[in-house]
């Protein structure tokens, strides 16, 4: 693991911009940065460890979320990450 320090992102059309509030330290990481098998997928050397977050919405480039709204999502180990709305809520 390595903590990197970069620019927090601009959300493009149809993203929300999240901020990282509350993340979740479940037992099945393990399994993700190990190499027994594992029902998840391994996570890559420095890439973004996966986890469930509660988030809350900074910006938004999406017309059904508003900044200060607060939203679950598995944007993982990072403080701020854009995320792509696909369904319509």
């Amino acid at each position: 693991m390595k903590l990197e320090t970069t620019n927090i992102p601009t959300p493009q059309q149809g993203e929300v911009l999240l901020q990282t509030i509350y993340l979740s330290l479940d037992s099945y990481i393990q399994g993700m940065v190990s190499n027994t098998e594992s029902y998840r997928d391994q996570t890559p050397v420095y890439g973004v460890m996966d986890s469930a977050t509660v988030s809350r919405v900074v910006s938004s480039q999406h017309p059904n979320f508003q900044p200060g709204e607060w939203v679950l999502s598995h944007n993982g180990w990072q403080d701020y990450a854009p995320f792509q709305i696909t369904h319509n809520y």
